[in-house]
């Protein structure tokens, strides 16, 4: 994956620096601030936005107001300005439910900033699925042909 425009919501700093390392060849803009998140998704097109749950090193907040869940909540009313692809790498699994709950179609990824945590983000935007029996790459709109025809 090269070229796609990454917006990442995480507080972490050294995160921030394992994300930059795993989208090299895109740009990468981290926020660490909600407000922020949403003010660059309402001016920007963006191809793919991550976002943390627990922000200003809080571990297992409730969802609202000052959360990764306050971008999902505005992303959800907003879905014009949804990137194509969304990732959820919160590792506070009810905040991640509630975000994924807020954005069906999001992917959620924990450790998604960990080098061996492996996903592709195909040219078209949507996330790579590996077929189990072929081992095909196909995105979320497609389906690998050996897939289809077991279905049949």
């Amino acid at each position: 994956m090269r070229g796609k425009r990454i917006l990442i919501l995480e507080d972490n700093p050294s995160r921030h620096k394992a994300f930059r390392q795993k989208f090299i060849g895109n740009t990468v803009v981290i926020v660490s601030e909600p407000r922020e998140a949403k003010l660059l998704l309402e001016d920007m097109g963006w191809d793919v936005l991550c976002l943390d749950h627990d922000l200003g090193g809080q571990e297992m907040m409730e969802s609202g107001s000052g959360t990764g869940y306050e971008v999902a909540e505005w992303s959800e009313k907003h879905p014009a300005r949804q990137p194509k692809t969304i990732i959820i790498h919160s590792l506070n699994p009810v905040g991640s439910a509630n975000m994924n709950d807020a954005l069906p179609d999001a992917h959620i990824i924990p450790r998604a900033w960990k080098a061996e945590t492996s996903f592709d983000i195909a040219e078209c935007g949507c996330l790579v699925n590996h077929c189990g029996i072929c081992g095909a790459r196909y995105c979320d709109h497609q389906d690998c042909q050996c897939r289809e025809r077991n279905l049949r």
